[in-house]
């Protein structure tokens, strides 16, 4: 066997092709045994074993940045809500302190106190009631008319549905009581 022997062959790809890979033979070690076929490698990236140990270690690397990122945001979070809720705490006990204040103000022993020592009221010891006659209906002025306003027909049928209405003393005025009656 010479030297061009054992070099591998290699196929023409300008001629039509047999299959739809292209073969080369490559000779085997032993002498005297037949070539077996072996297929051409294609245009991919062939990586060796410390190349995938590489790109193992570099995505794991990046999914532990990403999950110290993700907890190192949840523990920012967490202390910003202990603070909102510490703040929360202090508003709702100011807030109470202040209902207190409130319901202490507006109790009548304070309030009579404010009054006699502020305002500076006496309290009421006699008092007499007065009885005052009202006067006759005829001697009170007329109120004046208020203008009558035109409803639209879907404001009138608005209020109808709803309930509402208004009061309309332009068409039928009242009634003036007798001189003598109380009402």
């Amino acid at each position: 066997m010479t030297l061009a022997a054992r070099r591998p062959r290699l196929i023409d790809h300008t001629a039509p092709p047999e299959t739809t890979e292209p073969i080369e033979l490559v000779e085997t070690l032993e002498p005297g045994a037949p070539a077996r076929p072996r297929r051409a490698r294609r245009g991919y990236l062939m990586l060796n074993g410390a190349a995938l140990v590489a790109l193992a270690a570099l995505f794991l690397g990046c999914i532990g940045i990403l999950y110290l990122i993700q907890t190192s945001q949840v523990a920012q979070l967490g202390y910003q809500m202990s603070h909102l809720q510490t703040r929360y705490d202090e508003l709702t006990d100011a807030n109470e302190k202040l209902r207190y204040q409130i319901d202490r103000d507006h109790s009548l022993p304070v309030v009579q106190q404010v009054a006699i020592t502020k305002l500076e009221m006496v309290p009421l010891h006699t008092f007499k009631f007065l009885q005052v006659q009202r006067p006759a209906q005829d001697q009170l002025p007329a109120p004046a008319p208020e203008p009558r306003t035109h409803l639209s027909l879907w404001r009138q049928v608005r209020e109808a549905l709803l309930g509402t209405s208004r009061a309309d003393h332009a068409t039928n005025p009242p009634s003036a009581p007798p001189a003598g009656a109380r009402p």
